[in-house]
């Protein structure tokens, strides 16, 4: 029974439900990021979750945008849908792919991860790019 106890609760310890948080408690990368392309009073709401060890951030801005931080402050997601992403968030590379092959279409939504980078086009195609930003495939 003790054992079981102290399972349950070293479990709610390393993950935990979503925290209301401050724009200064953002690590400095996300609230560089957010000035570059946002204003503060943009902001609608912050929270912050524990993964594992980690925290990770959201961020959800009054026009319906939300970006999703990793714990160190870099960008994991952002998505503006229905409008486009700002200009200079998506890797050069990427964005010309995009503009070169699907000319009636924009960004709305990217992701990166450690293996690729996503982006979600108005009309609804994700595609993948590796880390370079070499196309990959097109996303079902």
């Amino acid at each position: 029974m003790f054992i079981m106890a102290s399972l349950l609760l070293t479990m709610n310890a390393c993950s935990s439900k979503p925290q209301v948080g401050t724009f200064n408690e953002l690590p400095a990368p996300a609230q560089q990021f957010i000035t570059t392309y946002f204003t503060q009073s943009d902001i609608a709401w912050i929270q912050w979750e524990r993964d594992g060890m980690s925290k990770e951030y959201e961020v959800r801005l009054n026009n319906g945008t939300w970006m999703e931080f990793y714990g160190d402050g870099s960008l994991e997601t952002i998505e503006c849908k229905p409008n486009a992403v700002p200009d200079g968030i998506v890797p050069p590379a990427i964005a010309t792919y995009v503009s070169t092959q699907f000319p009636q279409a924009f960004i709305v939504k990217y992701h990166i991860d450690r293996r690729e980078r996503e982006v979600e086009l108005n009309n609804d195609l994700d595609l993948v790019f590796d880390l370079n930003g070499n196309f990959k495939y097109i996303d079902d």
